[in-house]
Order: C-alpha cells, then sequence, then structure tokens
C-alpha cells in the first residue's frame, strides 16, 4: 500500500493547506469579500499568518493574487 506522501507528494497538513489556498483562490477571484473575511472563511484567526501561508503557497500575498488582473 502507498504511503498518502508516495501518492500526492504532500504531507496530510501540507495537502490540506492547499486545498484551502485553492478555495481561498477562488473567493478571491469570485467574490467582493476582504482578504480578513476570505481568511476567517478559511479558518485562519489571524489574518497576517493567512497571508504568509498564503505567500508560501502561491508566492505572492492575497491581495497582490487579487490584483493580478486575471
Amino acid at each position: 500500500m502507498l504511503t498518502f506522501v508516495n501518492r500526492t507528494g504532500h504531507s496530510p497538513i501540507d495537502y490540506f493547506i492547499q486545498l484551502k489556498i485553492q478555495r481561498a483562490c477562488r473567493l478571491l477571484d469570485n467574490s467582493g469579500w476582504m482578504i480578513a473575511d476570505v481568511s476567517r472563511e478559511m479558518g485562519f484567526d489571524d489574518q497576517f499568518y493567512f497571508s504568509r501561508v498564503f505567500r508560501k503557497v502561491m508566492g505572492m500575498s492575497p491581495g497582490e493574487y487579487r490584483k493580478r488582473g486575471v
């Protein structure tokens, strides 16, 4: 039996964080919510921690992501 890491390339927590950030991207793209609201919706009590995690995964801040114009 293959482990989760072998199947996905990520640890379970990293995979879960990736899913949360993907959902955050959809909210940033498709809603008028403030970044703080997206942060809370994704379960981050601290907006600044959310921004750090988002930057680590996406390579840019949530604000930069929203402004990129796609």
